[in-house]
């Protein structure tokens, strides 16, 4: 799919600014789980000098289906497995000879690492034991924000006090809200509301994965967090923490606690990415 962010410009570079990714993260297996079935994974590259890289982020949360088997498993190979094929793609070459090395679309090489980890899956299933597993992966190259998603993990971005969900839930209780069935407050207390429609699961998907593209702000902060979070704590909460005037971990740590003293009924995970581009 196409996003609408695809049109707008990417801000200008002062040359006497040196440009910064700062990463945060917290995972818990929360009150009630016996298992953490999440996985997030973080890689930033930063370089300075004459011919400076365009900075490098990829950001990974992956939250493992707690009703089927080995939802762990899930969510660790698909982190690894999107990972791997992402650096190998486009972090490599940039090592080799700069931007201009980057032949093939990034959003083509994401949606390769989403498709290979969907097979991965379903060379690892056991005994017919089905695995599946959330994905939002993000990636930061330079001043351009891409991305990939399938379930309910959700990626937010904070700019200048404001915070908007980029990602869109594939929950039934959205796709109600989407046609217009449910309001915001219905969808919050609907007992249906964590049932997934479209997960990663090693087998054929009949609709693809949420692929898109925007221009960064100058300055804001990235989220990236599985349901057990957003599940426990609003959107005022999430927005009123990052607002704060704390250091980065200090953050994700508030968040987490929110969480657990609110319940912590799932494994909670979350990313924050602040950047000056």
């Amino acid at each position: 799919m196409h996003s609408p962010f695809e049109a707008q410009d990417s801000p200008k570079q002062d040359p006497n600014r040196e440009p910064r990714l700062e990463v945060a993260s917290r995972s818990h297996v929360g009150m009630v789980r016996e298992r953490n079935e999440d996985t997030y994974f973080t890689f930033v590259s930063q370089a300075g000098g004459a011919e400076l890289l365009p900075h490098f982020g990829l950001f990974i949360v992956a939250d493992g289906m707690g009703g089927h088997n080995d939802g762990h498993r899930a969510s660790k190979l698909v982190a690894r497995t999107v990972a791997h094929h992402i650096l190998d793609r486009l972090y490599r070459s940039l090592l080799r000879e700069g931007h201009s090395a980057i032949q093939q679309p990034v959003q083509e090489v994401m949606e390769e690492a989403v498709s290979l980890a969907n097979q991965a899956l379903a060379a690892a299933v056991n005994d017919g034991k089905e695995m599946g597993t959330t994905l939002t992966a993000a990636l930061i190259l330079g001043s351009r924000l891409f991305l990939v998603h399938v379930g309910d993990s959700r990626a937010y971005l904070m700019q200048e006090l404001q915070l908007s969900l980029v990602t869109t839930d594939h929950t039934i209780v959205q796709a109600l809200q989407d046609a217009g069935q449910l309001s915001a407050e219905e969808a919050a207390i609907h007992p249906n509301r964590n049932l997934v429609y479209r997960v990663l699961m090693g087998e054929t998907m009949e609709e693809p994965v949420d692929v898109f593209t925007r221009s960064l702000p100058r300055h804001g902060t990235l989220m990236l967090c599985s349901d057990g979070l957003t599940g426990q704590i609003g959107e005022s909460t999430i927005a009123r923490t990052l607002g704060e005037d704390l250091d980065l971990q200090e953050k994700a740590d508030r968040l987490l606690n929110e969480a657990l003293q609110t319940g912590g009924s799932d494994n909670i995970t979350v990313v924050l990415v602040e950047f000056d581009l």
